[in-house]
């Protein structure tokens, strides 16, 4: 779903209150992608450590200027693999 210019998503939403992490993830950083920045903070904020790796990996579609909160919440994250994502990020 990455990488398709659009998803529909009626059907990937439910998916984003999955209780396997991976699906989450997957859900979560698609909708992030293509429907907006509110996902990408749920996305952040997700008790799983693979979920929010998952989200950070793809902030790259941010502009840090406009979402610096979104940067600051990854950047001093538990997970050094979401720290290094945001750290790569431009900004």
């Amino acid at each position: 779903m990455l990488h398709c210019n659009e998803i529909d998503r009626e059907m990937v939403e439910p998916f984003a209150d999955s209780e396997d992490v991976r699906i989450r993830a997957a859900a979560l950083v698609a909708l992030a992608k293509h429907e907006g920045v509110s996902w990408f903070e749920v996305g952040l904020k997700d008790p799983s450590a693979c979920v929010r790796v998952e989200t950070a990996s793809v902030l790259c579609e941010l502009d840090g200027k406009s979402h610096p909160d979104l940067f600051e919440l990854s950047l001093h994250d538990t997970n050094p693999n979401v720290v290094r994502h945001a750290k790569k990020a431009p900004t």
